[in-house]
């Protein structure tokens, strides 16, 4: 019986020209592994969505941990995903969604752009993301909205958000609001950090918001496949168990889809083990789950959002349907 995969997340750039304070691409925090810092080339990503099409995906989204306008060929890549009657989508820090760009993509039949930024004004923009571009990326979204007046139906962007001062909270929601959506009227989301699989401290401790007993983030058991542009010994596509092994991804590699079909990867090993230490809360015994909040049983990291279906407290597993039996 073939495996179910309805979301399918390959990253096609490795590599950001970011080096956000929050994220593991951080040159502090030691920067992306260099394996992993490669681009996807367009053979692969034919291989790897044909095959994912034999397993049901419905949605492609063109991004992992990496920054996918930098890649040459997204535009191409974005038009043949919706070629084979697929939803495209992406996540982008926006520094190159111009309006030209953002017009390419809806022609292109792009589903859905995501656009990240962290800190609501220049200052904090500047303090967590290291970059002064907050002016520069809201004018870029400004045409974007004029992209979308002219397109109207044919493609949307949302901006996401992160909430870095707990003590805040109110007045940091009310800056995101009052200096990103309302101007740009899009639909927005704003979260509590993480912790990129334990690998530094968030400025939002889950443990302490959450029940002491841990429980699987489900990722194991999802309908979702996560496979980066990079991979292991000159390989590309290598399948991850989630995004958040960002720095680590080394670690985490459940196997290659330049050389592997998908269910040789579902069905393998590596999978199955670490299924079954989900199952059993042994999550010390994997690597790159030891110490990630994303095992905190805690409902309380949206903390606003204008996107239908969302709503406040829901964390970025609990409106997935994961399978917990999962065999």
């Amino acid at each position: 019986m073939t495996t179910k995969i309805e979301q399918l997340n390959i990253e096609i750039f490795g590599g950001c020209n970011y080096h956000c304070q929050v994220c593991p691409q951080s040159k502090e925090l030691g920067g992306r592994e260099k394996d992993f810092l490669k681009r996807l080339p367009f053979d692969v990503l034919v291989k790897v969505v044909e095959d994912a099409a034999t397993h049901g995906v419905r949605a492609v989204s063109l991004h992992g941990s990496g920054e996918p306008t930098m890649h040459p060929g997204l535009v191409e890549m974005v038009e043949f995903v919706a070629s084979r009657g697929l939803k495209p989508s992406i996540f982008t820090n926006g520094f190159r969604l111009n309006g030209e760009l953002f017009e390419r993509l809806i022609d292109a039949g792009i589903d859905l752009v995501t656009v990240s930024l962290i800190g609501a004004n220049r200052e904090e923009y500047k303090k967590y993301m290291d970059s002064d571009r907050f002016e520069a990326v809201m004018q870029n979204l400004h045409e974007c909205k004029e992209v979308m007046t002219r397109n109207s139906g044919k493609g949307v962007f949302h901006t996401r958000h992160l909430l870095m001062n707990q003590d805040r909270k109110d007045d940091e929601v009310s800056e995101y609001r009052d200096n990103i959506v309302n101007p740009l009227g899009c639909m927005a989301e704003i979260w509590m950090p993480h912790n990129w699989g334990g690998q530094y401290a968030s400025a939002y401790n889950r443990f302490e918001h959450a029940p002491k007993k841990l429980r699987s983030c489900g990722r194991p058991f999802a309908a979702t496949l996560e496979v980066r542009a990079g991979g292991l010994n000159g390989h590309f596509a290598a399948v991850v168990p989630c995004p958040f092994v960002l720095g680590k991804d080394s670690q985490a590699v459940l196997g290659h889809l330049d050389t592997q079909s998908m269910e040789e990867v579902l069905q393998a090993e590596s999978l199955a083990q670490l299924r079954r230490a989900h199952r059993e809360e042994r999550f010390d015994d994997i690597s790159y789950c030891k110490g990630c909040d994303m095992l905190a049983d805690d409902q309380e990291v949206l903390v606003w959002s204008n996107i239908p279906g969302r709503y406040v407290g829901q964390s970025k597993t609990s409106t997935v349907d994961y399978p917990r039996a999962a065999p």
